[in-house]
């Protein structure tokens, strides 16, 4: 008899011997939507980073520090990652974006769905952001 193992929430259960068969996930993840959008060049320098999976993803592989990386010509952005699993949205939060300057967000392929399936490649996109407000001249 063929056993078909879940993992839930940490736990791993045997459907089989639950008399339950549930096909058994071997999709990859892929993002589906990111902000700021590829090639926009007006970006805040508050802006958060977002991306959205097209299934739901282990946070646990969501890293600042590793499965996802925002760099410019001056180095890598530090800051963190949150994770909202009903939208599928992670959110990465710099400490710092400066003004006139292209960043690219890249996402590793060591990202996982929460059937352990890594997504097939990593995903990569540039964005830039604006300048400093005008200041109003005196009159």
């Amino acid at each position: 008899m063929t056993s078909f193992l879940i993992l839930l929430f940490g736990t791993l259960i045997n459907l089989t011997s639950c008399g339950i068969i549930y096909p058994v996930d071997t999709t990859p993840p892929t993002v589906i939507s990111v902000f700021p959008a590829n090639g926009s060049t007006d970006a805040w320098i508050d802006t958060n980073i977002s991306f959205t999976f097209s299934e739901a993803i282990d946070p646990s592989t969501i890293t600042a520090s590793g499965s996802f990386s925002l760099v410019s010509s001056e180095g890598p952005i530090t800051g963190s990652i949150t994770y909202d699993a009903i939208s599928k949205t992670a959110t990465f939060t710099p400490n710092h974006l400066g003004f006139w300057t292209t960043y690219t967000a890249t996402i590793s392929a060591d990202v996982k769905d929460i059937a352990g399936n890594a997504m097939a490649n990593k995903f990569t996109w540039s964005f830039s952001t604006s300048g400093p407000p005008l200041s109003p001249h005196p009159l």
